[in-house]
């Protein structure tokens, strides 16, 4: 079932206008009005059908029901937001406390760490970008998202030099902290992302990306190709989706060459800002995830 909380299904796309941005000035370089797309371009099927690549289940349903314009700043007829009480759980984030920090920061990973109070002004506006900023990255598996109440537990405050609310450390692997700025949902995405990469990006595949690039004999590119099948063959349930998505883009460069990366993406954005009304939240997060992936392969294309 599909969540409908104002908030939740309004921010997946605030986080496709973002990833969005560079292919507005690929629209503006390019003067294009229109791409067809690679035939066969159905999303997540595992399908070989050739077919639109908005043929897959039902991609629709009653996103109109907030009004407004997608590209407004999500406004009109979004309604009310209630008031954010920053002790509140948000989805994506861990509370930690005095007994608790040290269990998971940073023995589980590079963190993302708030330390706010109650009481704090700022920290109630502050935790209505983290809603979002939750939803965003919280499936992000190289990251953890904490909150720490550190007028309740002075002994972490002292420790990490809180000396105001809300402040926003980064942790990282190796124990270092950093003074994080940004305070909205972009600001703090871009951040961790320049940390640990986006959500997407498959470590295990990048070799094979490099390669793929590199190569320009087409018989080459398909024995990569064939090799990069393999490897997604051997990850788990959440990266193997993703990897299903770059074996079709590398299928979608054979086919049509390396424009498709630039053409595929513009592709995209016209749908999205046509559509977004009609689409489904998944259906939005299945084309914020494809367009990191394209964003993987130009980053090596020579």
């Amino acid at each position: 079932m599909r969540r409908c909380g104002k908030v939740a299904r309004a921010v997946l796309c605030v986080c496709l206008v973002a990833l969005l941005a560079s292919s507005k000035a690929y629209v503006r370089a390019q003067g294009e009005d229109d791409y067809e797309g690679a035939e066969g371009e159905d999303f997540f099927d595992g399908s070989e059908n050739e077919g639109d690549f908005m043929d897959v289940g039902d991609p629709y349903g009653g996103y109109d029901e907030y009004g407004g314009d997608f590209m407004d700043g999500l406004g009109g007829g979004m309604g009310e937001e209630e008031e954010a009480n920053p002790g509140d759980h948000i989805r994506g984030f861990l509370e930690l406390d005095d007994l608790t920090f040290d269990k998971f920061v940073p023995s589980a990973g590079p963190a993302l760490v708030e330390f706010y109070a109650p009481w704090c002004g700022h920290c109630r506006t502050l935790a209505q970008e983290l809603s979002i900023l939750g939803s965003v990255l919280g499936e992000h598996k190289r990251i953890n998202l904490v909150k720490v109440n550190a007028d309740e537990h002075r002994t972490l405050a002292e420790r990490f030099n809180i000396e105001g609310f809300p402040t926003i450390k980064f942790v990282d692997a190796d124990g270092s902290v950093e003074d994080v700025d940004g305070r909205s949902m972009e600001e703090l995405a871009e951040f961790v992302w320049s940390k640990v990469g986006k959500t997407t990006f498959l470590p295990e595949l990048e070799p094979h990306v490099r390669a793929f690039m590199e190569e320009e004999a087409e018989s080459r590119r398909r024995e990569v190709a064939e090799r990069a099948e393999a490897a997604v063959e051997g990850l788990g349930a959440k990266e193997k989706e993703y990897g299903e998505v770059y074996l079709k883009v590398m299928k979608g460069i054979l086919k049509k060459g390396d424009e498709y990366l630039e053409k595929e993406r513009l592709r995209i954005y016209n749908m999205v800002e046509n559509e977004v009304h009609s689409l489904t939240e998944d259906r939005i997060k299945q084309f914020a995830n494809k367009i990191e992936i394209l964003e993987v392969f130009a980053k090596m294309e020579l």
